[in-house]
């Protein structure tokens, strides 16, 4: 077995799966952001608890920028966090020079500041670190990327965060894609485009 670093995985369910052949989805673990649970159909722990806004998905509805439930303080022994990390959507209603047909599925239409973005990313952070054991990981996936001309590290950003409540990033995947968005029409790029997002393991 070899689980490398940089991966072509066709899907975050790929990539799952390679991750938890290092053991970080031992025991008992929490999906804060369930969704329509893509990410467990190559590999579903045991004893997995999924937690989601639209609580008809998930087994719990906890909003993770609230505070932590009681029956869930140092309860998990890994927490998975895949935050609404794409900074994108339309800006004052104004049409968008690139197809939407992603944001319109992951209801990410209205424009996001990156400020509000890493904010998200921040409260949830802190919010599973409440609900892991010690020594248990959190996996955060984010992504490096270009807005309004400005390089956004959210893997840096990740990284203080952790850093800030005692944690470290114990391993890091980039999961390499190659279907980025081209450049609009009319726009000089002055940075690379991200082709690979990133799923970090805290601990």
């Amino acid at each position: 077995m070899t689980v490398l670093s940089y991966g072509a995985w066709r899907t975050n369910a790929e990539l799952i799966a390679d991750v938890a052949k290092l053991g970080y989805l031992d025991g008992r673990v929490l999906d804060l952001t369930f969704g329509e649970g893509k990410f467990w159909t190559d590999h579903r722990p045991r004893d997995l608890e999924t937690n989601d806004l639209d609580e008809a998905k998930a087994d719990w509805s906890f909003d993770v920028t609230s505070t932590v439930p009681e029956h869930w303080v140092d309860a998990f022994d890994s927490v998975v966090f895949d935050p609404p990390y794409r900074m994108s959507g339309r800006r004052d209603g104004r049409t968008a020079l690139v197809d939407t047909s992603f944001d319109d599925r992951f209801g990410l239409t209205e424009y996001t500041s990156p400020n509000e973005v890493l904010a998200l990313i921040s409260s949830g952070i802190q919010f599973a670190a409440g609900c892991v054991k010690p020594g248990g990981s959190i996996l955060v996936k984010c992504q490096d990327q270009v807005c309004s001309g400005r390089k956004v590290w959210q893997s840096v950003h990740v990284h203080e965060v952790a850093t800030i409540l005692g944690l470290r990033v114990a391993d890091m995947f980039h999961l390499i894609q190659g279907n980025a968005r081209p450049q609009p029409s009319g726009r000089r790029q002055v940075h690379a485009r991200s082709n690979a997002s990133q799923l970090l393991v805290l601990r």
